[in-house]
């Protein structure tokens, strides 16, 4: 009704001045403010015009003016609600799709955020407050050595071979294992629900304790969810992508746990975490200045498990291709500090709920550069 009697005395108003017979400074306008994207005076404008001229030969750009109006209104309230998701940014270049003129979309879109290679950042899509750390594509030899004398080890590292040499690209990955309160956010559930489901206690619960009981299929879905959210591309990150990273990159300065050669100070195992998880970033960082990637709660990798490595060079290698496991690595609080090396590897099912409690089992996130 208000815009009726806004049009109304808007016609009222050109007719007096004399425009009753020339309108072509209405239509005029309105075409001049849809091409700057600006609807609502597009929509006045025309909406007068047509009043005033009697001429329908522009209502197929009415119709126009109204579609952009009501798409712009869903893509601002999808990123008010969502932040950068897929969705939003869908509904901005539909946007473009009945105007290619509208520079304040053009605008939105080529300020989308995506990562910059060689700069750290801190995801806070929705309050997340989550630091991605930059790992500088680089070579290594990924594995454990071939020859070791303790035969505990030797076991403990079985699946480690043979030792071999790894190229990846550049990629960012999180400087901390995914915590209670970044997992809330993005899946709306808590470290409770995934204890019921789990049928396991709930130990540690707080903000910056990381999320644990996680099935490699809900951390998956994390990552889809980030990615939606934010318009970048987060997933879990491949087991070369973890190693490099634990061994600190190309900063790397040796040492059989992730940040050096003894466990303390290090990384929470069974030797030194008092028998529970710890908040995130309280040990050292390693050479990367990345936390826990020794100890605290294990993390899943986005590969398939084999029981040995493909000997030779390879490139951003992604793991077989299927087996009826996925691959976790790191070590935890309960277990023993050969298990928080660099190299040891661990599998389980990842649809399942773990069924041990003794696996407590998170993740961190990766994001890949386009």
């Amino acid at each position: 009704m208000k815009k009726f009697l806004f049009i109304t005395l808007l016609a009222l108003i050109y007719s007096v001045g004399g425009y009753a017979q020339d309108h072509t400074e209405l239509l005029e306008g309105a075409k001049a403010k849809f091409a700057a994207g600006e609807y609502k005076s597009a929509e006045l404008k025309l909406d007068t015009y047509i009043q005033l001229s009697g001429d329908t030969s522009q209502s197929s750009l009415l119709t126009n003016i109204k579609m952009c109006l009501n798409i712009l209104s869903k893509a601002d309230a999808e990123r008010t609600a969502n932040g950068f998701s897929d969705a939003a940014r869908e509904y901005y270049e539909m946007i473009l799709e009945y105007n290619p003129d509208d520079a304040n979309v053009k605008q939105i879109l080529a300020d989308w955020p995506t990562p910059v290679e060689g700069a750290t950042y801190v995801e806070e899509t929705n309050g997340l407050n989550m630091k991605m750390i930059f790992v500088e594509g680089g070579t290594f030899m990924m594995g454990a050595d071939d020859i070791i004398k303790d035969e505990s080890l030797n076991a403990a590292l079985r699946d480690a071979h043979p030792k071999h040499e790894v190229t990846l690209s550049s990629y960012y990955i999180g400087e901390t294992e995914v915590t209670q309160r970044q997992w809330t956010i993005v899946m709306g559930t808590t470290i409770n629900d995934l204890a019921a489901e789990a049928k396991r206690p709930a130990n540690s619960v707080g903000d910056n304790i990381p999320i644990y009981y996680v099935t490699w299929e809900q951390a998956s879905q994390f990552c889809e969810k980030l990615s939606q959210l934010t318009g970048k591309k987060y997933v879990l990150p491949t087991e070369a992508q973890w190693e490099f990273a634990a061994r600190g990159g190309n900063k790397s300065r040796g040492g059989v746990y992730s940040g050096g050669n003894t466990i303390d100070g290090l990384g929470w195992t069974k030797e030194t975490s008092g028998k529970r998880v710890h908040p995130v970033a309280e040990a050292f960082r390693n050479d990367l200045d990345i936390y826990d990637m020794s100890g605290n709660v294990q993390e899943w990798c986005s590969d398939w498990y084999e029981d040995k490595y493909q000997a030779g060079p390879q490139t951003d290698p992604q793991g077989p291709s299927w087996s009826s496991t996925k691959v976790y690595r790191g070590g935890d609080y309960q277990n023993g500090q050969n298990r928080a090396r660099v190299e040891h590897r661990l599998h389980d099912r990842p649809y399942d709920q773990i069924e041990s409690q003794e696996r407590t089992v998170g993740f961190r996130v990766a994001c890949l550069i386009d």
